[in-house]
């Protein structure tokens, strides 16, 4: 079992996890150090790739990523919404389809995939333990 060894990754994991006091007190930590701020990029990317596979990956039906975005669920950041139409081209970009994201920018394509981290998490029942493996994982491949 891992445990994330970086503040971004236990950013990410209270994230996840919907813990709010670990999250802000992590991001906190992040955005004291450069180094920190420029990794968080990567590691979302491949925690939410990650995720995005054990959800969609036997899936033969695409329509499943229209459902599960249209699921209603507890937002996130409730004082914004994610884009649909943005969420559902990251999701199937992280499942090999190419030339959707171009047009998305790096900070939108980041604020969405932090929305959609916690959906996929929550919707994969993974328990803390699971989020810490994923995490951990995801930060041995980039350290």
């Amino acid at each position: 079992m891992g445990v994330p060894a970086t503040p971004a990754g236990r950013m990410l994991r209270a994230l996840a996890g919907r813990d709010q006091e670990d999250f802000f007190r992590w991001r906190a930590e992040v955005n004291k150090d450069a180094g920190q701020k420029h990794m968080l990029d990567s590691l979302l990317f491949e925690v939410f790739r990650e995720l995005v596979v054990r959800r969609f990956a036997d899936e033969p039906d695409l329509r499943a990523v229209v459902r599960f975005l249209r699921e209603p669920r507890v937002p996130v950041f409730p004082d914004r919404r994610y884009p649909f139409l943005e969420a559902e081209a990251l999701i199937r970009s992280a499942l090999g389809e190419r030339g959707l994201v171009d047009g998305i920018s790096a900070l939108r394509a980041a604020e969405t995939r932090y929305h959609i981290l916690v959906y996929l998490a929550e919707d994969l029942m993974l328990d803390h333990d699971e989020l810490d493996d994923v995490v951990a994982d995801a930060e041995g491949e980039l350290l």
